[in-house]
């Protein structure tokens, strides 16, 4: 994708983002996404196929900036225990990102079903999946469907729901437990237990 291109693309997600933050997302039509980002609908058009394409791309969009905060944190980490570090990075990185942006993330809990929560799941633990695959000789073939449910269902639910229940909760408070959580589900093997 060349440069314009991609300052188009943030451009049309931005306006998206800043439209949620008002206004609920089946109340908002393609002409008001056109009108925040100063395009027309053909340039729209030309990236996206509709605004369901737009909000899932900014799914892929964001998990891919929690991924890369994520390898680069454990990037050195060549231990038995990567895996760990792995999760417990990727889930903190995750709820940085949601607490920071929970303005526009939390009207996006309902739409569709959950099509949100259920898009960043599958990418970050596909993603997990790979990588404690490549970086560690503990087999992890266990991962896949119960990390995809665990983290599409559970972990990110939670978060969210957090955010919804406790609203106005410190960030300290928040991340205090999210971490209490992730400790004892890493000490309570779950994670590395065969199904």
């Amino acid at each position: 994708m060349n440069k314009r291109s991609e300052i188009t693309k943030n451009k049309i997600r931005n306006s998206l983002i800043e439209l949620l933050k008002s206004h609920p997302y089946d109340d908002i039509n393609v002409s008001e996404i056109t009108t925040g980002a100063s395009i027309n609908r053909v340039t729209f058009y030309s990236h996206y196929k509709d605004k369901e394409d737009l909000l899932l791309d900014i799914v892929r969009y964001y998990s891919n900036k929690v991924l890369d905060r994520t390898y680069e944190e454990i990037k050195y980490d060549h231990s038995e225990s990567h895996y760990k570090k792995l999760f417990l990075s990727l889930v903190l990185n995750f709820a940085d990102f949601c607490y920071e942006n929970q303005a526009f993330l939390i009207p996006l809990t309902k739409v569709k079903e959950g099509i949100v929560i259920l898009q960043f799941g599958s990418i970050l633990s596909e993603a997990y999946i790979q990588k404690a695959a490549s970086n560690s000789s503990i087999a992890v073939n266990y991962v896949y469907s119960f990390t995809r449910r665990f983290l599409s269902a559970g972990f990110i639910d939670i978060i969210f729901h957090w955010l919804l229940v406790k609203k106005g909760v410190n960030k300290d408070e928040f991340f205090k437990e999210i971490k209490d959580f992730s400790y004892k589900l890493l000490e309570s093997g779950i994670i590395s237990k065969y199904e």
